[in-house]
């Protein structure tokens, strides 16, 4: 009887999300991270101990997410680089939560009703549409399910009723939780308080036994908030501390507000070039903040109110490092919600089903009933629209414009590369001009320098580059940009120096290594563009552009041993490098290993059907 109602709980909780996400399975990847973590990132297109190895030793640029690159390899593995297969991951993640924000809600109030409600809430939650149909977002919905896996364990392992070995087995799976929501990502660092809170919440007495068992949390926080400051350190350093807590006042009211009134939603939601305390946006939060620590004092004895607000406001912290992004300043995310609201939700749960009783002397069943139909049908119908409005990069950014017409000029930047993809560059010269208009940054001078370049009109493309080095000289991209164009009009010597000086300021840039390369290279210099590859693969050991050039380098110089193993190492990054395979297949053909140089053939028949390269050299060798 259990088992067939934790079946039609798990199924009900699917077709919940099933009905509001299931269109958004067909969303385009949007170029808002989703190219950097997954499409143009070599570490997911392999499952293999290298590719493994490789997202171990990544930052995201600024976290450290493991975990997360290994269920893209996954998502690769099964469906390639189709979004289809990420975002059913993405859906599949959030019903899961959804389904342990049930469970702990109801370890928590032990009202099943209320629970059930907490758990629905969740999943239709438009503040949560964000972290569920954005396949970057993954790491939010991963680092999620293992920290409530982490919180569900841990209540089970205090269930007195429990056995002594059932209990310490249970309490090891709630540490690994934790370390497996860590190495997704590592914001869900403030756990262990949550633990402390639950204690409190429980009236579980401080013991030594107590305080030993949090050890391995405080230890495993400490130690991954180490590693997250290493990549957090430029970031945080973006904003002083009192406009931190000045703008983590704004923030924590904006969360609150939208967890009641979840519209007018946004990707970015700027916050202007200044914040100041005598500012209304300003002024007004921090009043809020202030009534809203004073009502924990005035509520204290109400334990489950102190427990739902500190847990909200504790594992909202670990985004108060992110209001500085790139010189702009952002005051909200959508999804650093999704872990913070559990607490409001669970303490709006739990009033709506204490004051039921009370109701019911006035209302019916029926009226109660339906009004939190409607609040859920409400919810979900803007999760729907909200999702539908990451189908892609221009309708993703269109809106922000629409939210923040005149303060987003990222949105029209990210709009401009959007046309410049398509080739439609009048259109990208209008949006970043408009974009420049709003606040003149490098980046957008750098995209306008690329559309100029790309324009055939290589002094406007210079003018633009330039400009972006004035506003940041110590950006490495300007220059790398400058490099592209001498090379374009065969300038060596002004290529080359624009290259070594986007090395001087970013030793690891690969791609100016590769790129000076390809400039020895196209002189005949292949001594020179394999030593300027090797610095580019030791730069960035999945490069797999550079891993290529080297294997035909090596070529060039008759090394034929070293350019298969170059070919072999592409291979192995990108299994479906149709060009790595058919030259590693020539090679091995002259080296009389026809078996590997048919398997090679075959390989790229199966990648691409049409090939004529390959199967003219399968009928060479008679296969």
């Amino acid at each position: 009887m259990k088992n067939r109602r934790a079946v039609i709980v798990v199924i009900f909780f699917l077709a919940i999300n099933l009905l509001i996400y299931s269109q958004s399975l067909n969303n385009k990847f949007v170029r808002w991270d989703d190219g950097l973590l997954i499409y143009e990132n070599p570490i997911v297109r392999n499952l293999s101990v290298s590719s493994v190895a490789a997202a171990f030793s990544t930052y995201d640029p600024e976290l450290y997410i493991p975990l997360t690159f290994i269920s893209y390899q996954i998502d690769y593995l099964v469906g390639g680089v189709d979004p289809f297969m990420y975002h059913v991951t993405n859906l599949l993640l959030h019903t899961l939560n959804s389904l342990l924000v049930f469970l702990f809600a109801y370890f928590l109030l032990k009202n099943r009703f209320a629970a059930l409600f907490c758990g629905v809430l969740f999943a239709v939650h438009p503040l949560n549409a964000e972290a569920v149909v954005w396949a970057s977002a993954r790491k939010d919905l991963l680092a999620t399910f293992f920290f409530l896996g982490a919180l569900v364990s841990y209540l089970k392992s205090t269930h007195y009723s429990l056995q002594t070995t059932h209990r310490l087995y249970v309490n090891k799976l709630s540490i690994l939780c934790f370390l497996l929501s860590l190495l997704s990502k590592v914001s869900v660092i403030a756990l262990p308080l949550v633990l402390l809170l639950i204690d409190y919440l429980k009236d579980r007495k401080i013991d030594r036994g107590v305080i030993l068992e949090k050890i391995p949390y405080f230890a495993l926080s400490i130690i991954f908030g180490i590693v997250a400051i290493f990549g957090k350190a430029e970031v945080i350093e973006g904003i002083g501390f009192t406009d931190t807590v000045i703008m983590a006042c704004r923030s924590g009211i904006f969360y609150i507000s939208k967890i009641f009134i979840p519209t007018g939603l946004s990707v970015l939601y700027p916050a202007g070039d200044s914040i100041s305390i005598f500012d209304p946006i300003y002024f007004v939060p921090v009043i809020l903040v202030i009534g809203l620590m004073s009502s924990l004092i005035y509520f204290r004895k109400n334990k489950l109110f102190v427990f739902s607000i500190l847990f909200f406001l504790i594992n909202l912290i670990p985004s108060f490092t992110n209001f500085a992004k790139d010189g702009d300043l952002y005051f909200a995310s959508d999804r650093y919600a999704y872990i913070p609201m559990i607490g409001v939700l669970i303490l709006i749960c739990a009033l709506l089903f204490k004051f039921k009783k009370k109701l019911l002397h006035n209302y019916s069943l029926l009226i109660i009933h339906c009004s939190f139909l409607i609040v859920i049908c409400i919810f979900a119908a803007l999760s729907f629209f909200q999702s539908r409005v990451w189908a892609s990069t221009e309708s993703l950014f269109t809106n922000v414009i629409e939210r923040y017409p005149n303060m987003s000029h990222r949105a029209h930047n990210n709009i401009g590369n959007v046309y410049r993809r398509q080739d439609d560059l009048d259109k990208a010269i209008a949006e970043f001009e408009i974009a420049l208009s709003i606040k003149p940054h490098p980046k957008t001078y750098g995209n306008l320098g690329a559309v100029y370049r790309k324009n055939g009109d290589t002094l406007k493309a210079l003018e633009q580059y330039r400009k972006a080095m004035e506003l940041d000289p110590e950006n490495a991209e300007p220059y790398f940009g400058l490099g592209l164009v001498y090379a374009a009009s065969n300038d060596f010597g002004n290529a080359l120096d624009n290259y070594n000086r986007a090395l001087e300021l970013d030793p690891r840039y690969a791609e100016a290594y590769s790129n000076i390369g390809a400039l020895y290279a196209s002189r005949g210099d292949y001594e020179r563009a394999v030593e300027n590859y090797l610095n580019a693969i030791e730069a960035n050991s999945m490069f797999i552009q550079a891993y290529y050039n080297l294997g035909v380098s090596y070529s060039q110089l008759g090394k034929n041993s070293e350019a298969i193993s170059a070919y072999e190492g592409a291979i192995e990054i990108h299994p479906n490098f149709v060009a790595a395979r058919l030259n590693l297949g020539i090679l091995y053909y002259g080296k009389k290993r026809i078996d590997d140089a048919v398997y090679e053939f075959e390989q790229v028949l199966e990648i691409d059907p049409n090939n004529a390269s390959a199967r003219s050299a399968l009928g060479q060798i008679g296969r």
